[in-house]
């Protein structure tokens, strides 16, 4: 074998490694996003139970889903009627009833104690927070985030798709390796069946956001700015279901003593 031979030998390996690096390398990263944005669709779908079991106990203090849409119109927070949907769960219960002089007071604090609750949950499902574990810093998945990723994931796909078919691959190395650079013109002028069909079977597909079937619960206000009307709202609404109000009031009492 000749020196030549031997030098367009070396370069041509050099020219698939190249290529193998920046086909096989794009894809790799591609797919370790996919893998990483699935496992924070399933951390999001796991924080939104939090928001459905403190929505549910919130609902279970309004007495059921009308009073809890008359609630939520009365913060004007109108978009969060979805939340008076759920259903009241024993999962979650204050370390104990807050303490009032009065019933009323009484109803007062524990309702405001699960809209805050209810409150935090929901941003914490929307906009995330940051956990400190073993001195590391971690976002909470959520839906703004999942929002942003599923955009940097399609436009990743559109990307290897268009710049790196598995059939301009193909059609480059048949360049390289015809033995005659007549043939090799030939054979790389044509994009054949089999080109088309393995860049079918190979491209990746854009990740469409509703097909997630993730809930956009709302931002409500903090409990800071809405506890004024909060109050005003419990005060009247016990009047009326004074009664009702009592006997959940006494159920809850009675499963925290159990």
């Amino acid at each position: 074998m000749s020196r030549q031979s031997d030098f367009n030998t070396a370069l041509l390996g050099e020219v698939f490694t190249d290529m193998a690096e920046n086909f096989f390398g794009a894809r790799k990263q591609l797919e370790d996003m996919i893998e990483l944005f699935d496992t924070y669709v399933r951390g999001c779908k796991e924080n939104s139970k939090d928001v459905v079991v403190k929505a549910g106990f919130l609902n279970h203090l309004l007495l059921g889903k009308q009073g809890a849409q008359k609630f939520y119109q009365t913060i004007h927070a109108d978009f969060a009627l979805i939340l008076s949907e759920n259903g009241f769960s024993e999962n979650i219960l204050p370390e104990s009833i807050p303490f009032a002089l009065t019933a009323k007071g009484e109803y007062t604090h524990i309702v405001l104690w699960a809209y805050n609750a209810l409150e935090r949950a929901c941003h914490r499902y929307m906009n995330g927070e940051y956990l400190y574990e073993q001195g590391k810093e971690r976002v909470v998945p959520h839906y703004r985030l999942i929002q942003q990723m599923c955009e940097m994931i399609n436009d990743r796909v559109r990307h290897v798709n268009a710049n790196m078919p598995p059939g301009d691959v193909l059609q480059c190395v048949r360049k390289f390796t015809q033995d005659s650079e007549e043939s090799g013109c030939i054979a790389g002028s044509e994009y054949s069946d089999f080109d088309c069909r393995i860049n079918e079977k190979l491209c990746y597909h854009s990740i469409k956001f509703d097909s997630l079937n993730l809930i956009e619960y709302p931002v409500l206000p903090p409990e800071r700015e809405a506890a004024s009307k909060i109050t005003s709202f419990c005060k009247e609404y016990y009047s009326v279901h004074k009664e009702e109000i009592s006997k959940r009031l006494a159920e809850l009492k009675k499963k925290h003593r159990g």
